[in-house]
């Protein structure tokens, strides 16, 4: 399946005890992606403007306060304030299977 194509997915679970996030589709495709993952790849013009973007490691306390449905995909509102990045959904899928944290069901 081309990530492109992917819609919303099913389930859309905060795991604040690991902080990660697990996405996961209709298909049976599921990810998990670390807070810090997320904050460290935030796809807005001013993280992205950096010359030298951040690692996970530099977010290793970052959590998720709230997600804010966009319909295409999903803000985070983190709490280190940072609220700018609007995620895709195929953005998040593409993350997930990149980093390796990909999860198949059944």
């Amino acid at each position: 399946m081309d990530v492109s194509e992917l819609d919303a997915p099913v389930t859309i679970c905060v795991d604040r005890g690991s902080r990660r996030l697990v996405l996961a589709w209709a298909d049976g495709r599921a990810v998990e992606l670390p807070f810090a993952v997320l904050r460290a790849q935030c796809p807005c013009s001013s993280c992205r403007r950096l010359t030298q973007r951040p690692t996970p490691a530099d977010f290793g306390s970052i959590d998720v306060t709230s997600i804010q449905s966009m319909g295409y995909g999903v803000q985070f509102i983190f709490n280190d304030g940072h609220e700018r990045g609007i995620y895709p959904w195929a953005l998040l899928a593409e993350m997930g299977w990149r980093v390796g944290q990909v999860i198949q069901n059944g």
